[in-house]
C-alpha cells in the first residue's frame, strides 16, 4: 500500500490525474494497517519477552533431562537386561514343566485328583513349582526340575503335590542337589515300604540324625540306599535305622561304606551261619523275640555285652568275629560300645524331630 501511494504522489507530480477519492481511502487504509502492525509488533515483542523466560527454562530442563538420560542409560540397559533374563527364565519354566509332562506322558487338558478335587494336572503342577520357587531355596524352574525326578519314580499328581516339599527341604537342609533329592526320598522309601506320608518322617529323622551325630544327609542318603530293603524288618524303623548309622558314623564309618557293613550286621543277625548260631545259643542271644520279629539291635547288643561283661578281649574279639565276619567286626563293637543309654537317647532323640529338615531348609 505505501509502495501504491508512491506511485501516486509520483504520478499527481507529473501533473496526471488521479481519482482523489481512492488516494484518500488508500491513505486511510495505510495508517489503520499501521496501527494493527504496531499493534502486532507490542505483541509480538511481549511473547518474545515471555519465550525468552521459557526458553531459559526449557534450556534448563533439557539439560536436566539431558543428564537424566545419561544417568538413565545403564539402569535401562539392566532393566533390558531382567527382561531379556526374565524372558529366558520363563523359556527355561516351560521347558522343565514340558518336560514333566512328557515324563507324566499327559496332555496338557489332562485332568487328576488332588485333595479329592478335579483339577488340570498340568495347571496345578506349574502353579505349585511357582509357589516352591517363592517359598523355598530353589528357583520355580529348579522345582519343575525336581516334579519331573518324582514323575520319573512313577508318582502320580498327588503324591508329587504332597511329596515336592519334602524333597526340597532335603536337598536344602542336605546342600545336595535336587535329583538326588529325589532320588534319595522315593528309592528310599520304596526299598524301607513306607507309604509317601511317611515321607517327611523320614526327612526329618535324616535332617535330626545329620545334627546329632558326625555325619551329612547326603551321607545317610547314601547309606541307607546301600541297606535298602534289609532295614525293612528293624523294629525301631527308620528311627532305629538312622540311630545305627548316626553312631558308626561317630566312628568314621560312614555313607555307603556305613550302610554296607550295618547291612551286612543285620543279615548275620538274621541269618546266622552255622558256628555264629551255635555261639549266639551258648551265649544266650536271640535276634527275635517269641513272635518271630526281630529285636531292636540296642537290646541285642546290650545282651551280648552283658553275656560276655566277664570274657577278656580276646575271647570277646573271637565271638565277635564268628558272629559277623571280620570285615564288619569293628563296626559291631562300635554298636555294642554305644548300646544301652547312650543309643537311647539318640534313637529318642531322632524320633523327636517333627520338623527338623524344614528349619534347616528355612535356615537355608
Amino acid at each position: 500500500m505505501q509502495q501504491a501511494q508512491a506511485e501516486a504522489q509520483r504520478l499527481m507530480s507529473e501533473g496526471t490525474e488521479v481519482n482523489q477519492g481512492e488516494y484518500r481511502r488508500l491513505q486511510r487504509e495505510i495508517v489503520t494497517t499501521q496501527e494493527q502492525l504496531r499493534g502486532y509488533e507490542n505483541e509480538l515483542a511481549n511473547i518474545a519477552s515471555n519465550l525468552g523466560v521459557i526458553g531459559d527454562q526449557i534450556s534448563g530442563f533439557g539439560n536436566k533431562v539431558t543428564g537424566v538420560g545419561k544417568s538413565i542409560m545403564p539402569v535401562s540397559a539392566a532393566v533390558a537386561g531382567l527382561g531379556a533374563a526374565a524372558v529366558k527364565i520363563t523359556a527355561d519354566f516351560d521347558s522343565s514343566m514340558s518336560q514333566v509332562q512328557a515324563t507324566m506322558g499327559i496332555t496338557k487338558d489332562a485332568m487328576s485328583e488332588v485333595n479329592d478335587q478335579t483339577v488340570n494336572t498340568m495347571d496345578t503342577l506349574s502353579d505349585l513349582a511357582k509357589e516352591m520357587g517363592t517359598e523355598t531355596a530353589f528357583s520355580a524352574s529348579e522345582c519343575a526340575d525336581a516334579l519331573n525326578y518324582l514323575a520319573l519314580a512313577g508318582y502320580d499328581t498327588q503324591q508329587m503335590c504332597d511329596t515336592l516339599q519334602t524333597v526340597l527341604n532335603l536337598a536344602a537342609a542336605g546342600g545336595i542337589d535336587l535329583a538326588s533329592a529325589s532320588d534319595m526320598v522315593t528309592d528310599a522309601m520304596s526299598a524301607l515300604g513306607m507309604e509317601v506320608s511317611d515321607a517327611n518322617k523320614m526327612v526329618d529323622q535324616m535332617a535330626k540324625t545329620s545334627s546329632e551325630t558326625n555325619t551329612s544327609v547326603a551321607q545317610l542318603g547314601e547309606a541307607i540306599l546301600t541297606i535298602g530293603s534289609t532295614a525293612k524288618k528293624m523294629k525301631g524303623g527308620t528311627a532305629e535305622l538312622n540311630t545305627a548309622l548316626g553312631i558308626l558314623a561317630n566312628s568314621g564309618t560312614k555313607g555307603a561304606e556305613g550302610g554296607t557293613k550295618l547291612r551286612n550286621i543285620i543279615k548275620s543277625l538274621q541269618s546266622p551261619t552255622d558256628k555264629a548260631s551255635e555261639c549266639l545259643k551258648k551265649l544266650g542271644v536271640n535276634a527275635y523275640d517269641g513272635s518271630g520279629k526281630m529285636r531292636s539291635l540296642n537290646k541285642i547288643f546290650q545282651n551280648l555285652n552283658a553275656s560276655m561283661k566277664e570274657m577278656t578281649d580276646e575271647q570277646k574279639d573271637n565271638i565277635i568275629n564268628t558272629i559277623f565276619n571280620s570285615r564288619d567286626a569293628s563296626a559291631a563293637l562300635d554298636l555294642m560300645a554305644s548300646a544301652g543309654e547312650k543309643w537311647n537317647e539318640l534313637e529318642q532323640a531322632i524320633t523327636d524331630c517333627s520338623g527338623a529338615a524344614q528349619q534347616m531348609a528355612d535356615t537355608q
